[in-house]
């Protein structure tokens, strides 16, 4: 838990940091300043255009987050959720669940990012809810897997035996019991969705062409991975520095455990 809180306090520091810090326009075109190097006025420089680098990656920031956090609630509570229920009751439930975590699998990120932009429109809440989605399957199977292990500890025959009703044995044993070892699969899941929303807007569906992300930057600036390899430096750093960063957060979930 230490890394957790830690590593939230952090991240949470950053987002509120982000939000307030006074940036230049990232859409403000300036091709007489293209290509300046770093200073006190463009901490990172500027790009091609004569954007200031600075305030696009805090702009890629803030949307990377709202996809990563919209992509991460919407899979961990559905999933978690149904499969839960499938463990513990089995029967016609098991294989409902089991049919939809199974098409939810099969079918491409890219297929379900399409269908849910084309829907609700491109912006990242909307992304995050189409990797969401498409994540929803893995942690299904993953809690179903621990719900039916669980079944067969001492105290959840016990608390059955004492008549206790099911949804307190669902809330208070077996999804406490079963958060740790969620939360660490998230750990590697929330690196998956920063690379593929970074995937997406590399090639223009994660967001339209005039709004700065990591992935579009990196598409913007591969003509200039020679001439001026620091473009790419930036969001390639920003995007590996926050999948290594979730991992760190939640690594330590795994060998937490209740009763």
């Amino acid at each position: 838990m230490k890394k957790f809180l830690i590593g939230g306090s952090i991240l949470m520091a950053l987002v509120i940091v982000c939000a307030l810090l006074p940036t230049q326009n990232p859409k403000m075109v300036n091709i007489d300043h293209k290509f300046l190097p770093m200073s006190s006025a463009h901490l990172l420089g500027t790009d091609d255009l004569g954007r200031d680098i600075f305030a696009l990656m805090v702009v890629g920031f803030n949307r990377t987050i709202t996809v990563l956090l919209s992509a991460s609630i919407t899979s961990v509570i559905v999933g978690c959720t149904i499969g839960t229920i499938s463990g513990y009751f089995g029967g016609n439930i098991r294989i409902l669940v089991r049919l939809f975590s199974d098409i939810s699998m099969v079918v491409p990120s890219l297929i379900v990012a399409l269908i849910v932009i084309m829907t609700v429109g491109n912006s990242p809440f909307a992304v995050g809810m189409a990797l969401g989605i498409y994540g929803i399957g893995a942690f299904a199977y993953q809690s179903e897997n621990l719900t039916r292990k669980m079944l067969d500890e001492e105290f959840i025959i016990a608390e059955k035996l004492l008549g206790t009703p099911t949804h307190k044995i669902l809330f208070n044993h077996i999804l406490r019991n079963n958060l740790p070892p969620i939360m660490a699969v998230l750990a590697s899941q929330g690196g998956n969705i920063i690379l593929a929303y970074a995937s997406l807007t590399f090639i223009g569906l994660g967001s339209d062409i005039t709004t700065p992300d990591w992935g579009s930057m990196l598409y913007q600036y591969r003509f200039y991975i020679v001439e001026k390899p620091v473009l790419i430096l930036w969001p390639t750093l920003g995007i590996l520095s926050l999948s290594l960063f979730m991992y760190y957060m939640f690594d330590d979930w795994k060998d937490k455990k209740y009763k």
